[in-house]
């Protein structure tokens, strides 16, 4: 997990380090976006190994987000999601039970546009924090055995998460106004279940990753050459 972290604070260091040229300031836009994302999660126990079968979850998101960008077309976007991530969990008796979970999501990318005309394509790649909200988790019923069931417990799990996303784009120049497709992955770097110590009856890997199609519309407020 330090590993991971340390990734992430390269991408600040180099928010910090060379911010005149990121915030040397060309256009300011405000922008909302809406979409589809499908969620899948990879739950393990390396200690004790153990097989958890689990499908993925399908849900929409959406964003109001901003972008700055400076006279190269480099700059950042700074995203505030409302993301909806879950999955089913599989038993062998046929069964399957799901778990879905609401979160603030709050990335802060970098962010590159290939081309300065009217359609381009962009890239944009940065860490992101997120916050849980609420868990809606279906019953467990009595044909199950709730200790093989691995779902979030409050009392237990830390509700603040952490991981890396990297969105990839179509942008569209709309009079001073962009539209977009934006297709995008992130990687959860911290576990949804987060067990006090090793144990058969609970996994120490919970990662999930989530992929999503969206809709982005921007308006552009501000233009400054420099």
């Amino acid at each position: 997990m330090t590993r991971h972290k340390f990734i992430i604070l390269i991408f600040f260091f180099v928010m910090v380090f060379d911010s005149k040229n990121i915030f040397s300031q060309k256009k300011i836009s405000l922008g909302i976006k809406a979409g589809f994302s499908q969620t899948g999660i990879n739950i393990q126990n390396n200690f004790f190994p153990v097989i958890i079968e689990t499908s993925n979850l399908n849900s929409y998101n959406y964003s109001i987000l901003s972008e700055i960008m400076n006279k190269n077309n480099v700059g950042v976007r700074l995203e505030i999601n409302m993301v909806k991530k879950g999955y089913f969990q599989e038993f062998s008796s046929g069964e399957k039970l799901f778990s879905k979970i609401n979160y603030i999501n709050i990335p802060f990318l970098l962010h590159y546009y290939l081309f300065d005309n009217k359609q381009s394509v962009y890239i944009n790649l940065g860490p992101y924090l997120e916050y849980l909200l609420k868990v809606n988790s279906q019953n467990i019923p009595s044909s199950i055995n709730a200790s093989e069931v691995y779902f979030f417990d409050d009392k237990r799990d830390n509700k603040l998460g952490y991981g890396l996303k990297l969105s990839i784009g179509l942008s569209t120049l709309m009079k001073m106004n962009k539209i977009q497709l934006d297709f995008s992955y992130m990687y959860n770097f911290s576990n949804l279940i987060s067990p006090d110590y090793k144990s058969d009856l609970a996994p120490d890997v919970s990662n999930f990753n989530t992929l999503s199609i969206s809709l982005v519309y921007l308006f552009n407020f501000t233009k400054n050459e420099i």
